[in-house]
């Protein structure tokens, strides 16, 4: 399907593990819709958002560019209910879920080493939380155990005490300032969810990815729509994937091609579960994919995004 032959398109979107809903992402295209415009010339007029029955918003985009009209029908496909309901609210949950998470990774030496072997970067990425709050923990209790000894030979011990756990409290406070700007708990969050699905700990996902390919064959049998975009951004690729291999799974049963959809992943992070150790039921969808020569799968990634799988 040539870009000058699509006069309707329907777009599935997939976010990242983000408890934003769709009316945060609304604002994000109707944004860069204007600034795309501004690029290339196309027209764009976005609509507004349209509550679907299955939970999902939808909202109409009409491109020109020339005399060539486009109708978009993007629909936000629902499921930042499920990443609040795994989302961890206090830093102990944080914590144990982040353990878990490392536990997954750390199951299987090999799938590291295939990690190293695609993506340094993002190895490192996944190692620099972990390494962060070991460093700031050993700093701190370093530094106040230095305070606590100087303060000793001065002071009586209890404030030589309350002078050491001050030291120490202040560089964890630190860290924790800082953390808000380095954002390495929301990359704890994103391995615990990784290490749940893994192990079956997200109880809604299997039932709201049936429901996204469901949603997608119906589109597939509209004649009327050109082409359809299935798209996963940041962890929603493992979604897309996910959904994608159902609708393949469908279709080879029923004897159906799948010329007219095209899955476009940005940004994608897709071996962070499939190469955990035990993630077998996610590496059989991919290889559901691997058998679907007329699906086309595009990717967008940037290798100065060090969370992404990028090339």
């Amino acid at each position: 399907m040539t870009t000058a032959a699509v006069k309707r398109r329907h777009v599935f979107f997939l976010s990242g593990f983000d408890p934003k809903g769709a009316s945060y992402y609304h604002g994000l295209y109707f944004k860069g819709a204007a600034q795309q415009g501004a690029v290339t010339g196309t027209r764009y007029e976005v609509g507004t958002r349209e509550r679907c029955e299955n939970g999902n918003t939808t909202w109409r985009v009409r491109a020109q560019t020339g005399s060539q009209v486009t109708e978009t029908t993007f629909e936000y496909v629902r499921w930042d209910d499920i990443v609040r309901a795994q989302w961890p609210r206090t830093g102990w949950q944080v914590l144990l879920g982040s353990l878990r998470g490392y536990r997954a990774a750390l199951a299987s030496l090999s799938a590291l080493r295939k990690v190293w072997q695609a993506s340094r970067r993002t190895l490192v990425a996944l190692a620099y939380p972990a390494a962060f709050w070991l460093l700031s923990l050993v700093l701190g209790a370093g530094a106040g155990a230095l305070a606590q000894v100087a303060t000793a030979s001065i002071a009586p011990a209890f404030a030589a005490w309350v002078v050491g756990i001050a030291v120490a409290a202040s560089i964890w406070w630190g860290a924790l300032a800082w953390e808000k700007r380095l954002s390495t708990t929301w990359l704890l969050r994103i391995y615990q969810f990784a290490g749940d699905w893994r192990d079956n700990r997200v109880p809604d996902l299997p039932q709201r990815l049936d429901n996204i390919a469901r949603a997608i064959e119906q589109r597939l049998a509209d004649p009327q729509v050109d082409e359809l975009l299935l798209v996963g951004f940041s962890v929603g690729s493992l979604l897309a994937a996910s959904a994608a291999a159902r609708v393949h799974e469908a279709a080879a049963r029923d004897g159906r091609g799948l010329e007219r959809l095209t899955l476009l992943t940005l940004g994608h992070c897709i071996p962070l579960l499939g190469l955990m150790a035990g993630a077998d039921a996610f590496r059989a969808e991919l290889a559901q994919l691997g058998q679907a020569p007329q699906l086309r799968w595009v990717d967008f990634s940037s290798v100065t995004d060090w969370g992404s799988f990028a090339l």
